[in-house]
Order: structure tokens, then C-alpha cells, then sequence
């Protein structure tokens, strides 16, 4: 049995792999072929495009139509390029391959009609040189006029530097505009051969100007108001706040396209206005405050630092406005609690007026009255703005000054008269006594005395008196016993013997007599008397013990007379009447003794 040989794996993959390149060596040639005839196609195609617009250039005084972008004919291009070829072909011829359309641009002078090879390179028609040519796609780039908006052109330059509009490709539009500040301009760059178009532009620098908020605005605006930002250029911030009395906000307005940046300033006038340390009088510092404390001198505007006023005064300061404002006065004050002056005081005893004293030390009152000796005057003195008030008060010393007692002779301790001014102590002694007369608010005090008074010539004494019955009158110099009695012996005028109407052993000092009606006496009566006439004898109802007088014509009883005390001896008077028509009298008093004096 024959037996036969199968191939190895080697042998396989060596045998699979010669067939493979075999037969992709005879895909790549057919394919070749293919695509050789697809873009023959092309060509012949672009070419009859191509006299289409030369025909239609040469009806339209070289004219061609427009579109400058490119478009896809039977795809994008309008109606109107469109219909303008048609009129030179019966049909538009159609890229091989279904998805593909041929290319047109013109400007209107030039025109470019492109196709891509199966190669991928750009078949493409130039109208102005009237030939084709094979390319692969150069993209368009923007050339050296181009720029952006950080380095931009600045605002002083006013027209194209460079006409380096593509480094590649064709610029569209020719003659791009120069920019105006602040904008930019447009161009594009067309690929060629159907190379990417790019778009291009250009800026132009515009420096920023402050709107009309950059002001001063007056104290009373609350807001910009209508007022704008920036006149050129973009702010920053955004909104500035308003600002403040007295204050400013800054702000920056951006140049466009990199143009130099404006600041601002808007500012609000401050009118000044007085801080807390502003006071009235009603609402003064209290007398404790040594200083301003937190208290502000100024709520809006600027001064100098004021002196904290002394009690009792004011400190004024201005407070100058901001940004222009107005200034404002302020004023402060500072209370004084009262205080009583010099004149609060003890006045000697000898002072008449208040002197050069003061009333208040501090704060005011009216004049008070000079106080009269030993007595006082209280006046207040009112503090300054809202200070406390004090009520003083001024004595006047009384000296004490004995009474009329002092010096004299007091048969006992003298209670009355013992100060003409002062108070009297208590009585001392049992003869001489003394006392002293107390001065008042602080007078000076006075030591006062009296003597005892004993019996005239010293035969008895007081108690003897007293032991008597009798009485112990003063003379003046010395003592008497008063006893009472009624005897009437040894006569008037030779006023009796030594002891007459005294008790034995005691000699008479003196007779008294009492006021009463008593019977008179007439001599010489005429004979016109219608009583009983002048008749001998005596008519004396009180029974005198002797006769009035010792020899007489005769006694008539006529009336009464009331007759004072102290007959001491025969006193003859001379009464004048109408009664019982006697012209004439003399009366002889008959005198009554009802009480005797004795030592």
C-alpha cells in the first residue's frame, strides 16, 4: 500500500501567503485602473465646467459669478450660479462618486473649479491663467496683519501696516477694511486646492475714558442717578458702590482690545456734622466728668482735638466738611454742682455788710439781705447748666452785753434787766451775786453782777424787819423798814421826833401818804360865802391830831380837792374856783400818813 506525503504547517502559511500578495498585487492594479478612469472623468469634467464660466465671462465683460466662500455645484452653490452655467451645458456633469461634488469660487475676476483625485490631491482650474493643475490641499493661514485682541493695533494707528493679510491661501474679502478703535475686522483665508479655510481678524486698541460718574457729588445724593460708568471701556468692578458721605469709589474702565485702562474717581461731599460730644446746656457733661470719653467730636467731618471744658464753661470747635462740604459749629458744656462762697460764714458781731465775701464759689444767686445780729440769712446758689444747687447759709454773732441789773444794789438776786442782748445764765451768789450774758452764734459772752443791799445804818437787819412786820424797801443806797401806820405826831414840819410812828428802837426815816379825796382847809373865805361862812373852829373829817395852822380867821368846809402823796411838812397852795363864788383860797393840805419808813 503506497503511502503519500501531507503538507507541513510551514508549508501551508508560505503557500497562503504567496497567493495572498498575488492577488493583492492584482487588486491594486485593478483598482488602478478604476480609478485612473474616475479621475479622466473628473478632468474631462472640470474642463467643461470650466468653458462654461469663460463662456459666460466673455458674455458679462469678464465677468463671472460670485462666491467668494466656494460651494458645491448641484450641492451648495445658489440658483442663481447655478443658472448662469446651465445656460453653457446641457447638463451639469456629475462627480463619480455619487457622495462628491465639484467645487466653484470666484470673487468675480478670478475663478477656481476643483475636484479631488482618487489620489486625494486637488485637480483644480485657475480662470485668470486659463490652466489646470494638481496639488494636494494647502489650508489657508492668517498672516502677519492678523492679531488678536490682547495685541491688538493700538489706537494711533490708523491704517494697515502690512498687506500680509494670508501667509497662505487667498484672503477674502481682497482688501480687508482697516479696524476703527475699539473694533476689529474680518478676513478669511481660502485654502488652496481646496485647502481648509481659516477666518482672520484683526482688533484695534481703544482706550478707556471715565463716564460721567467720575464727579464730585453734592451731600445730599443717595445715587449715580443716571450718570454712566465708562464712556469707553468696560468697568471694573462691574457696579462700583455709591460711595459714602465724605468718601470716594474707584473704579477702572478697560480699554478695549488691550487700549490703556482709565481709573475713576467719583466722590460725595460730606457736610460736616457735630459727633455725641456735641451737648446742649440741657444735656451738659455731669460735674464728675474729667473727659470726652467715647464721645466723638465730629459724627461727619474733621477738627482738631478741643480741650474738655472746666466745670461751669463751654469748649466750641468746627468740624470741617469733606470733599467740599459745608462746616459745622459744635459746642459742649460742663456742668458745675453750686458751691457756697466765703460769705458762708459767722460774722463778728460788729460787721454790717457782707464785706468783699462771695456768695458762690460756684454758680449764681441773687444778693441775700445782710443778716441782723444773732440771727442768719440762707440763700441758694444754682449750679451751672445741669449742676446740683447748694443752699448756704450766713450768721451774724451776737456779743452779750449786760442789762441795766449790772452794777446795781438788790435788796435780793436780781431777775429782771440781767441782758440788754444775749441769754442770760442762771443767778450766782447770795449778794454780790453775778450772771453772764451768753453771746449768740459765737458772740462773745459778757460777766455781769450786783450787790446786796443791807439796813441803812446797820442797827437791824432784814430779818429784823421781817420779824417786825415791816417791809425791806431800797433807798438807793441802803435798806428801810416800811411799816404801816396811821399815828401823826410831833408835827410836819419839824417832821416829829426821831422815832415817831416807829416801833421802839427804831428811828424814822421817812412818813409816806396815799392818793385820796381829803377835806381841805380854806383861810380868808369872805363873807360872801353862802355855806355856813367863815366860822371858828376846825371841820376836819379825818381828825387831824393838831391844828393845820396855828392861828387863823376861821375854817369853812366847801368841797373836796384830791391831793397828792408826800406831805412831808406844812405846804401852803393856791387854788383858784368858781365854786360857792369863791374868788380866792389858800388851802392848807391836811396830809394823812399811812405808812412810815424806819431804820
Amino acid at each position: 500500500m503506497s503511502q503519500q506525503k501531507a503538507f507541513t504547517l510551514i508549508e501551508t502559511i508560505v503557500t497562503v501567503f504567496i497567493v495572498a500578495i498575488l492577488a493583492s498585487f492584482v487588486f491594486v492594479q485593478i483598482n488602478d485602473s478604476i480609478n485612473s478612469g474616475k479621475d479622466a472623468k473628473r478632468k474631462a469634467d472640470i474642463a467643461l465646467l470650466a468653458n462654461a464660466v469663460v463662456s459666460y465671462s466673455a458674455d458679462h465683460y469678464s465677468g463671472k459669478p460670485i462666491d467668494e466662500d466656494g460651494c458645491d455645484i448641484e450641492g451648495t452653490c445658489s440658483s442663481d450660479i447655478e443658472n448662469s452655467l446651465k445656460l453653457y451645458l446641457s447638463t451639469f456633469p456629475k462627480d463619480p462618486n455619487p457622495a462628491a461634488h465639484y467645487k466653484y469660487r470666484s470673487d468675480g475676476t478670478n475663478c477656481f473649479i476643483s475636484t479631488v483625485l482618487s489620489s486625494g490631491k486637488t485637480f483644480e482650474y485657475e480662470c485668470d491663467i486659463d490652466a489646470v493643475a494638481t496639488s494636494l490641499p494647502v489650508p489657508g493661514a492668517c498672516g502677519v496683519a492678523a492679531n488678536t485682541s490682547s495685541n491688538g493695533y493700538t489706537s494711533s494707528i490708523t491704517e494697515w501696516p502690512t498687506s500680509n493679510f494670508c501667509a497662505t491661501g487667498t484672503t477674502n474679502p481682497v482688501n480687508p477694511i482697516f479696524p476703527n478703535q475699539g473694533t476689529s475686522t474680518t478676513w478669511s483665508c481660502i485654502g488652496d486646492f481646496l485647502g481648509v479655510t481659516v477666518s482672520c481678524s484683526a482688533f484695534r486698541a481703544q482706550d478707556a475714558v471715565c463716564g460721567t460718574r467720575e464727579k464730585r457729588y453734592a451731600d445730599a445724593a443717595t445715587s449715580y442717578g443716571t450718570d454712566t460708568i465708562c464712556t469707553i471701556g468696560t468697568a471694573s468692578p462691574a457696579s462700583p458702590a455709591f460711595p459714602a458721605k465724605g468718601a470716594s469709589t474707584t473704579w477702572s474702565c478697560l480699554g478695549i482690545n488691550n487700549g490703556t485702562t482709565d481709573t475713576c474717581i467719583a466722590e460725595h461731599t460730606g457736610n460736616a456734622v457735630c459727633g455725641t460730644a456735641n451737648r446742649t446746656t440741657a444735656t451738659a457733661y455731669a460735674d464728675a466728668a474729667t473727659s470726652y470719653g467715647t464721645d466723638t467730636f465730629c459724627a461727619l467731618g474733621t477738627t482738631t482735638t478741643p480741650a474738655f471744658p472746666i466745670k461751669g464753661a463751654s469748649t466750641s470747635w468746627t468740624c470741617t466738611g469733606l470733599l467740599g462740604g459745608t462746616s459745622a459749629s459744635c459746642v459742649t458744656y460742663h456742668s458745675a454742682n453750686a458751691v457756697c462762697g466765703t460769705a458762708q460764714r459767722t460774722f463778728a458781731d460788729a460787721a454790717t455788710s457782707y464785706g468783699s465775701y462771695t456768695f458762690c464759689s460756684t454758680g449764681t444767686t441773687t444778693t441775700p439781705a445782710f443778716p441782723a445780729k444773732g440771727a442768719s440769712t440762707s440763700w441758694t446758689c444754682a449750679g451751672v447748666y445741669t449742676g446740683t444747687s447748694a443752699t448756704c447759709t450766713a450768721q451774724h454773732s451776737l456779743n452779750g452785753v449786760c442789762g441795766s441789773s449790772n452794777g446795781g444794789s438788790f435788796v435780793s438776786a436780781p431777775t429782771a434787766n440781767l441782758c440788754s442782748t444775749g441769754t442770760a445764765s442762771a443767778v450766782a451768789g447770795s449778794g454780790p451775786w453775778t450772771w453772764t450774758c451768753i453771746g449768740l452764734l459765737e458772740g462773745t459772752t459778757a460777766s455781769c453782777s450786783a450787790n446786796k443791799i443791807d439796813m441803812c445804818n446797820g442797827a437791824h437787819t432784814s430779818q429784823q424787819c421781817w420779824n417786825a412786820g415791816g417791809t425791806v424797801v431800797s433807798t438807793g443806797s441802803c435798806n428801810i423798814c416800811k411799816f404801816a401806820t396811821t399815828c401823826y405826831g410831833g408835827g410836819i414840819s419839824s417832821g416829829g421826833s426821831a422815832g415817831a410812828c416807829c416801833p421802839g428802837g427804831w428811828t424814822r426815816y421817812q412818813l409816806y401818804t396815799q392818793t385820796r379825796a381829803v377835806k381841805c382847809q380854806y383861810v380868808g373865805c369872805g363873807s360872801n360865802d353862802p355855806s355856813t361862812g367863815c366860822t371858828a373852829g376846825r371841820n376836819d373829817s379825818y381828825g387831824c391830831g393838831h391844828p393845820c395852822i396855828s392861828s387863823g380867821a376861821g375854817w369853812g368846809f366847801s368841797g373836796s380837792h384830791g391831793e397828792t402823796d408826800g406831805c412831808t411838812s406844812d405846804t401852803e397852795y393856791t387854788w383858784t374856783a368858781s365854786v360857792n363864788s369863791c374868788v380866792s383860797c389858800s388851802v392848807l393840805c391836811c396830809p394823812i400818813v399811812d405808812y412810815v419808813g424806819c431804820y
